[in-house]
């Protein structure tokens, strides 16, 4: 940007290099928000919290835990059918 304007003081700023400036400035802008959000995401996503969803991705689960993780995505997807049984037990228990 600076040998741009450099470049355009010595011209006298004509159409081309007003907007080739305003191009450039136009894309250090964007490539500078597109850094700051994949900064942002990269920070957040690598906390040190504990996940408030079960991840399968990468992850070997027992039995139980895929099991449970069946139930748990079932029940999300439809929590009025609960499959109760006559003793009131729902699929989950």
């Amino acid at each position: 940007m600076i040998i741009q304007s450099s470049n355009n003081n010595r011209s006298k700023w004509t159409g081309l290099g007003r907007f080739s400036m305003f191009l450039t400035i136009l894309m250090f802008i964007k490539n500078l928000s597109f850094i700051t959000i994949y900064a942002i995401r990269r920070f957040i996503d690598n906390k040190d919290d504990p996940p408030m969803r079960p991840r399968t991705s990468g992850q070997s689960l027992s039995k139980v835990e895929k099991e449970a993780f069946g139930h748990i995505q079932s029940y999300l997807i439809d929590p009025h059918d609960d499959g109760i049984d006559n003793d009131g037990n729902t699929t989950v228990h």
